[in-house]
Order: structure tokens, then C-alpha cells, then sequence
């Protein structure tokens, strides 16, 4: 079940990349295991497996270069690939278990690659592979530094306006068009311009068709632009109630 968020608590979100040795509560656990038992079921493409006190994976500094310091709890997301819309649905579901941590009191940051897969703490199944990983843990005090503060500002200004995200083609409705069919049009725009993306590219827009369904779609193709693409239609349904069609130009259902 997507949990409902106001696009201030998706903001609150931010990466997190030096963490506490504090353990994680066992009540927060609790209640993070059973958000992945419950993606798990609903998802049958994807395997998510958190792995607690396991620093292995992140403490080679060949694959971290310092990027991250005191991870030891992560979600290991991998997908059966032969499954359509695998790393979308990895995405979406990502996002959820995000928002939740985030809900929790944790911080948490999607990893793609600068971690060792071979120590992760989990054994694969014929077919799947890892796609990436989400740690998670207490920030640690002072965690962001300064360099990773200015640079955090840096990134902020220049995330693109909630507008800036509807793109419409030949034919489709403008934004003044779609906002007064859709009335949470703006409020879900907003919640994708907080959403994590590879490099922050935030590849994902959306358009509405002049048959009033509301699609959305990357400008890029890449490895990871089908995981943002999930994680974009994440924030968007996080307000706006419905539900998503998988895959690019999949279109929004109004609850």
C-alpha cells in the first residue's frame, strides 16, 4: 500500500552518506521489515532484501572512494531483468521503502555503484541480478560537511521548477489544460521535483493527452532511467491518488 505524503515530507528526503554506528531501533526494524515483506508480495519481479549490521560491502575505499562512511544496514534490490518494467517497478517500490525510512527518523541514498557487490550480505536466485542498493541508518552528527553541504546547495538550485516537468507534444493539453482536469496535477509535479534521480539528471516528464490521461515518460535512456522513472511515478502518486500503468508513456489512473 503506497503510503499518502505532502510534497514537504518527500523534500525532507535528502541523501544521506555518513552514518551513526548507532543500530537501527528494533521497533523502526520492525516496521521496516514488514514494508519489504509486503513489497515483496505485491511485486513479484523484484526481490528486496535488507541486510543489518553489514559493513563489508561499503568499506572498501577501491569502490567507495570516500563517498560514504559508516554504512552498515542497506536494501539489496534485485530484479528478475526478464520480467517487463523490472527496474521501473524496482524504482517505485525503492521509493516506498525511501519514504518510510524517511518517515522513521533514518537517511537513506539509492546506490548504483560504489559498493562491492560480492560482500553484499545476500545470496542471488537463478535469473536475478543486483540493480543497486538503498542504505540507510541514523545521519551522523555533522554528516554532510561542508564540502557535501555547498555541494547539496549547488544541486538544489539547479533542480528544474515543478513546470518544468510537463513537456506536452502536438496535440497533447497545455498545463493550465491538464491542471483543471486534474486537480492534484501541480501538488504531484511538485513531489517529482524532490525525487532522487542518477546524478540528479531528473530525466522524467509528463504530458496529458487531449483524452485527459496523464502520461509520463523519460528524456533519457540510460541504466537507471527506467529506476527513476519509478521512483518519479512514486512521488507523484505519493499525492496524487491513483495509480500508475508500468513502462515509458504509461499512463495515470485518477482514484
Amino acid at each position: 500500500m503506497v503510503l499518502r505524503y505532502d510534497p514537504d515530507e518527500l523534500a525532507s528526503r535528502h541523501s544521506v552518506r555518513k552514518y551513526s554506528p548507532v543500530p537501527v531501533a528494533p521497533g523502526v526494524a520492525a516496521l521496516l521489515d514488514s514494508e519489504i515483506e509486503e513489497i515483496n508480495a505485491s511485486y513479484p519481479s523484484i526481490r528486496f532484501v535488507l541486510c543489518y549490521d553489514s559493513p563489508a560491502a561499503f568499506s572498501s575505499l577501491r569502490k567507495t572512494y570516500g563517498l560514504f562512511s559508516g554504512v552498515s544496514n542497506y536494501l539489496v534490490a534485485s530484479v528478475d531483468s526478464s520480467v517487463g518494467h523490472a527496474a521501473e517497478i524496482a524504482g517505485f517500490a525503492a521509493e516506498q521503502f525511501v519514504m518510510r525510512a524517511t518517515r522513521c527518523g533514518l537517511g537513506t541514498c539509492f546506490v548504483g555503484v560504489t559498493f562491492d557487490c560480492s560482500k553484499l550480505a545476500v545470496g542471488l536466485n537463478e535469473g536475478e541480478k543486483v540493480l543497486f542498493v538503498v542504505s540507510f541508518g541514523y545521519e551522523a552528527k555533522g554528516g554532510e560537511g561542508l564540502w557535501r553541504a555547498m555541494m547539496r546547495r549547488i544541486v538544489r538550485s539547479g533542480m528544474h521548477m515543478p513546470a518544468d516537468f510537463y513537456c506536452p507534444g502536438h496535440g497533447d493539453l497545455s498545463l493550465a489544460e491538464a491542471a483543471e482536469r486534474m486537480a492534484l496535477l501541480e501538488e504531484g509535479l511538485k513531489a517529482v521535483a524532490v525525487a532522487p534521480s542518477a546524478r540528479n539528471r531528473q530525466p522524467v516528464r509528463f504530458r496529458m493527452d487531449n483524452n485527459g490521461v496523464l502520461r509520463a515518460t523519460t528524456i533519457v535512456r540510460n541504466d537507471f532511467s527506467d529506476v527513476d522513472l519509478g521512483i518519479a511515478k512514486f512521488n507523484f502518486q505519493a499525492v496524487a491518488r491513483g495509480r500508475w500503468d508500468w513502462g515509458r508513456d504509461g499512463g495515470f489512473h485518477e482514484e
